[in-house]
């Protein structure tokens, strides 16, 4: 006898002969099928029934075996109904009759039971039989009907042991008390309990009731789940779990445990897994929800928790990992939350990798913490890996959309491996995988990147060889970790400072490595050793846009490995922006190894030699025109791919009619327009990795009815035949406007072509008008170079800028070929301040570099210019425009220059911040332009 009997198909609410209608409720009845009868005029007849026979269109119903007597009936007694049914379907009925029950004398009342989670079935695990808590436990599953409920483990207390998985086939919420169940391996080996729990549909059961599992214990420090087992799972998902219970409906969770893989001291568990879940189709989770929240995850040999392509919904919140191979693996469509986690990952071994490995099209990864240990971690891998794949079902969507914010990636003593880093994008040569290009995009905001450094116990020197002793009680027995002779270190704060400065490592032991010194020296005391090569993020795959912004960097002598290289099919547009950067004492940094590859917004931090690259084109200029395009108002003399037309004569920005109108031909597709970039001339020949930014005005011509709203402009490598940097597209409007595009990946040597494509590659028909394309390293507005030419006069077609009112003023008499020179002392710059010219000043034209001294530095003063050789203009006094122009400061907004004296031999410029003093250490600049 049973509370529970075994579900029926079909409840028949109204009143039926034993022999009646093959359709009932919507149903054709079969042999053998059940039926609960609540609805028969003769109370006594109400029960479970099956079909004892099929006469069609009738059947013959009796009593099934399992009700058929006195003894089978019992108050409470309770049925459940399969999901068919036109009434009643997935239903719960529960007897309501009291006291002893005689069958076909006690009147059967049957009442649908109405409950919330609070009412569902509860079985008490430690009142079920079993030779061990996993008996009682599954037994206690067994107990529950297949629509489910609450199995109470909290009276099984103390040590206990599993030694057969668990299956869960039904949905069950399992409350977990003070108790530490530790899977083990029984005999015969193959009843091992692994997994723990076996969770998957069984529709031969339970028919289509889903086997929703939860998992809720006291606190982690209560309740605990443990594998002993090599390549041991604590839960394992399989089976179809979409079709057979419904798109959405599926869920894993578990919180409030302590999920431990085995390894602790001597004892290594190797593969050991908290939750391993199989690939599609093996396993179909699709649209369910995996949920991992307020646990302790520790001590896994393998990746603590997996999440292959087959779950597409997870949130893995609030927990601690510690000590784990590996702590989370996401896969292929999976779209979740990994969000205020601590992660201690300090388990070496052959199956150790990233603390995050992500695959998933959308991953939001935010206020976690991650700490490597330097006592077992001797491995380089990252905390996160993102993974671009291609997935087995022809997908490229892996790997982007990745929010990366507010995250604390401590030191703490890390490694000193050169190849450790933070945060990895892997590229296409690496791993096994089919590696895509991906659309990202990559957000990186608001971290805190602490790069590695270790504290130093003493310095000693035997010539000039100096032997460094690193602390081996505050952190580990060998605290060189990872270092490797030929690595780079950077030695700060050691007395005498003599030691101190970036140097090559000569040896290594596991508590002290070697430097040499160009003296000889004795001892030092104190100070700190940081790594010289070390990367906070490394960017290996093209198809991300990257906005790494708002971050902290601290003692990273290299921000970022900017190793990715611009593929066909894949974009640019990246920004760096606004970071604060606090660099390794005594020395220096950089934010990218490559200039900023693929970036198109780059705002340095106070303090670095980076230039500034913006979106837009900024209002300053320099004192002469580097323009590598030399035919820049002779478009028709470009090279013309297809049947392509470009005729002039068009209006230009600035009230002329320097414009090109650039007409498709409507024959073939690839039309272009393309001139040769001189990477030689003017100023000098361009290195390897030098970025170049791309200006010109563009528009859909006035009246045009076959226009091409949208233009590709590349720069190709006519060299090797691929595109340097960026393929950029454009959106062109009915009014003119100036676009400025930033390129990278310029080889020395190479030759390079800058190509406009007008609509699209694909485009036969369309116009555009074009004015005064430019390519040059500087990222600023153009002045012609001094000479013949007027500084200011429109003719000389190499000013494309608002006409200045000086337009017909030409420069003076003088040549501008000699050099002047700073006059006197200037004020306002402070101690140790001083200003220079510009290499390339001339008499006519050119910039003043002040830089403020160490202290003192005031916000206004002025410098003077003197003149070489003879008076100015037979001692007429000039006229000098004065303009600012950022050096590796820039001026605040409100800061003004004006010409405050002038004379035949000299001039003098004022300026002033109106506001802040001038920055201790930074140059900021002026130029100058003298007038007749």
């Amino acid at each position: 006898m049973s509370a529970w009997k075994e579900p029926v198909r079909i409840c028949i609410p109204t009143n039926i002969n034993a022999t009646t209608s093959q359709v009932q409720n919507g149903v054709t009845l079969a042999l053998d099928d059940r039926v609960l009868l609540v609805g028969q005029s003769h109370a006594p007849q109400n029960g479970i029934y099956y079909v004892q026979s099929v006469s069609a269109p009738n059947v013959t119903l009796a009593r099934a075996p399992d009700a058929d007597a006195s003894s089978d009936f019992t108050p409470g007694m309770s049925v459940c109904v399969g999901p068919e049914g036109t009434l009643y379907a997935n239903t719960e009925w529960v007897l309501t009759a009291t006291g002893p029950i005689t069958l076909g004398t006690t009147s059967l009342t049957f009442k649908q039971r109405m409950f919330g989670p609070a009412r569902a079935p509860t079985v008490h695990a430690s009142e079920q039989p079993g030779a061990n808590a996993g008996e009682q436990i599954r037994n206690a599953i067994l107990a529950l009907p297949c629509t489910g409920g609450v199995v109470d483990a909290r009276g099984i207390t103390g040590n206990v042991e599993v030694t057969a998985p668990i299956i869960v086939d039904r949905p069950v919420t399992l409350l977990i008390g003070a108790a530490t169940y530790t899977a083990k391996a029984s005999t015969p080996a193959a009843t091992a309990a692994n997994p723990m729990f076996d969770i998957q549909p069984n529709t031969t059961v339970c028919g289509a009731s889903r086997p929703n599992f939860a998992v809720v214990g006291l606190d982690p420090y209560a309740s605990t789940f443990k594998t002993t087992l090599e390549d041991g799972v604590l839960f394992e998902l399989s089976g179809d779990f979409t079709n057979t219970v419904g798109r959405g409906r599926e869920y894993f969770a578990v919180e409030q445990m302590t999920l431990d893989g085995g390894n602790s001291g001597s004892t290594v568990v190797s593969g050991s897994m908290m939750l391993k879940t199989h690939p599609y189709p093996t396993l179909d989770f699709q649209d369910g929800l995996i949920r991992i929240e307020h646990n302790a995850i520790q001590n896994f040999g393998g990746t603590a928790v997996h999440i292959d392509d087959s779950v597409y919904v997870y949130r893995i919140n609030g927990n601690q990992f510690k000590s784990n191979a590996a702590s989370i693996h996401i896969g292929l469509f999976a779209d979740g939350s990994i969000k205020e986690n601590w992660f201690w990952q300090a388990l070496q071994g052959p199956s150790s990798g990233p603390t995050l490995t992500v695959l998933g099209p959308a991953v939001r990864v935010v206020n976690n913490y991650f700490l490597r240990a330097p006592i077992y971690d001797t491995v380089a891998e990252p905390d996160i890996l993102l993974v671009p794949s291609q997935d087995k079902r022809g997908n490229r969507q892996a790997g982007g959309y990745a929010w990366i914010l507010d995250n604390r990636f401590a030191s703490e003593r890390e490694n000193f491996n050169k190849a450790r880093v933070r945060i990895k994008v892997r590229g296409r040569s690496e791993g096994a995988e089919d590696l895509a290009t991906v659309g990202g995009p990559l957000m990186v905001r608001g971290n805190l990147f602490l790069g590695n450094a270790a504290p130093i116990v003493s310095v000693s020197a035997s010539s000039n060889v100096v032997t460094v002793t690193l602390n081996t009680t505050t952190f580990s027995s060998v605290p060189t970790q990872g270092l490797a002779v030929g690595d780079r270190v950077t030695i700060t704060d050691v007395t005498p400072a003599e030691f101190n400065g970036e140097f090559t490592v000569t040896a290594v032991t596991p508590t002290t490595f070697q430097y040499a010194l160009a003296t000889t020296a004795t001892s030092g005391t104190g100070g700190g050793v940081s790594s010289a090569e070390t990367f906070a993020i490394e960017l290996d795959n093209p198809g991300f846009m990257h906005d790494i912004s708002q971050n902290i960097f601290a003692n990273y002598a290299t921000l970022i490995k900017d190793a990715q290289s611009r593929v066909d099919g894949s974009y640019g547009g990246s920004i760096f922006a606004n970071n604060h950067v606090i660099a390794p004492r005594g020395g220096g940094y950089r934010e990218f190894v490559n200039e900023g590859r693929e970036f198109s917004v780059v705002r340095p931090s106070a303090g670095s030699a980076l230039e500034r690259v913006d979106g837009e084109a900024r209002q300053v200029e320099t004192r002469y025109l580097i323009n590598r395009l030399h035919k820049s108002e002779q478009l028709d003399g470009w090279t013309k791919n297809g049947s392509i037309v470009v005729a002039s004569g068009e209006a230009d920005p600035f009230g002329g009619a320097r414009a090109f109108k650039v007409t498709l031909g409507g024959t073939t597709s690839s039309q272009y327009i393309a001139s040769v970039v001189d990477i030689v001339n003017p100023s000098s020949a361009l290195a390897t990795g030098t970025r170049l930014f791309i200006t010109f005005w563009a528009r859909i011509p006035a009246g045009s009815t076959a226009d091409a709203a949208t233009m590709v402009v590349s720069m190709r490598d006519l060299t090797d035949s691929t595109t340097a940097g960026d393929m950029f597209t454009v959106n062109l409007g009915n009014q003119w406007k100036k676009y400025k595009l930033v390129t990278n990946g310029i080889v020395a040597g190479h030759t390079y072509r800058l190509h406009f494509y007008p609509g699209y590659f694909d485009r036969l028909q369309g116009e555009v008008t074009l004015f005064g394309p430019q390519v040059s390293e500087l990222d600023a507005d153009y002045l012609p170079n001094p000479g013949t030419q007027s500084a200011y006069d429109k003719t000389a077609g190499s000013r494309f800028e608002q006409a200045a009112i000086f337009t017909a003023i030409k420069t003076s008499r003088r040549a501008g070929t000699s050099a002047p020179s700073i006059q006197g002392t200037p004020s306002g710059l402070g101690t140790g301040g001083s200003a220079a010219l510009v290499v390339g000043s001339t008499q006519v034209s050119g910039t003043i570099e002040l830089t403020a001294g160490s202290a003192g530095a005031s916000s206004a003063g002025s410098v003077t210019v003197a003149f070489v050789g003879s008076d100015y203009a037979t001692g007429n006094a000039p006229v000098v425009i004065a303009t600012l122009a950022d050096g590796n400061q820039a001026w605040a907004g409100t800061a003004q220059a004006r010409l405050s004296a002038s004379s035949s031999t000299d001039f003098t410029v004022a300026w002033s911040t109106n506001g802040a003093a001038l920055a201790a250490g930074k140059k900021y600049r002026i130029n100058y332009h003298v007038l007749a």
